[in-house]
């Protein structure tokens, strides 16, 4: 960590607001690697660095 945030152009902002999808990987015992999907990108806070993911909306009713 820094003590400063990043930074991105309004362009990143754009693509990383947006519905940019995001892979994650592991690597197994065995020396493979699995790779899963992550949900889209979309909660991003300039002002502090941040980048997060959207998780799915549910409808609660009943």
């Amino acid at each position: 960590m820094t003590a400063t945030p990043p930074r991105w152009s309004d362009t990143a902002h754009e693509v990383l607001s947006g519905d940019l999808n995001v892979a994650v990987a592991y690597v197994t015992p065995a020396g493979g690697a699995v790779v899963v999907s992550v949900s889209p990108l979309g909660l991003t806070d300039r002002a502090t660095g941040r980048i997060g993911f959207r998780g799915a909306r549910r409808d609660r009713r009943a």
